[in-house]
């Protein structure tokens, strides 16, 4: 068997979470806040659809569920699809609990949290041991039928950067591709309007863009 015990759900005889062990399922979905005099009405409703393309990122504190010896030993054999199968985030959105409609790009490198200041790959060596998680993410959302496409594979750079260890956290690094739709269709008669000198003005394409971090 493996080293973090049984192929189930569960806990380990030590009583810690086994790797695999989901976040409760039946957990309901919270109900849209009806504060600020009833400004949010829709359950679901969120402040990105404003926007054409709105990029969110920061410490969400999401972590791997497992105990440390359980996600020592996946690090150590580069079992990152469990340990991708495990994270909190990851599970939140395929529940449809958290950030529905939002995408991330493959989180292929190591975790980013929570490492000993300095260092790259020596986690918490405290006494409190912290599980290493993608705590640090980069995800981005469009607006159906806004003027901003991100296709499948957007980001085609994320990743850490080691080089910068002035933190506990390694910051995270993404480069997300966007397509601003109609930007260069030349403008046909229909679409323009003759300005007050008689000169034919053509119709302009603007998006709207929000970054939240």
């Amino acid at each position: 068997p493996p080293p973090w015990g049984g192929g189930g759900g569960g806990e380990s005889e030590e009583g810690a979470l086994l790797p695999r062990t989901p976040l409760d399922p039946q957990r309901p979905t919270p109900e849209t806040p009806t504060a600020l005099g009833g400004l949010i009405k829709r359950q679901g409703w969120s402040a990105a659809e404003s926007f054409d393309l709105c990029v969110f990122m920061g410490d969400l504190n999401y972590r791997v569920e497992g105990n440390r010896t359980a996600v020592n030993v996946l690090l150590e054999r580069g079992m990152m699809e469990v340990m991708r199968a495990n994270d909190q985030l990851a599970i939140e959105r395929s529940a449809g609990r958290a950030f529905g409609g939002w995408s991330e790009g493959e989180l292929a490198f190591p975790p980013t949290y929570k490492l000993d200041r300095g260092s790259v790959d020596t986690y918490d060596t405290s006494a409190k041991r912290r599980v290493p998680s993608w705590t640090d993410r980069v995800m981005w959302r469009t607006k159906e039928g806004g003027k901003v496409r991100c296709e499948a594979g957007a980001a085609t750079v994320y990743t850490s950067a080691p080089g910068v260890r002035t933190s506990d956290h390694l910051p995270v690094v993404a480069r997300i591709e966007a397509t601003l739709m109609d930007a260069s269709r030349p403008h046909s008669p229909s679409s323009s309007s003759s300005g007050p000198s008689g000169k034919r003005r053509g119709s302009s394409s603007r998006m709207t863009l929000c970054s939240v971090m």
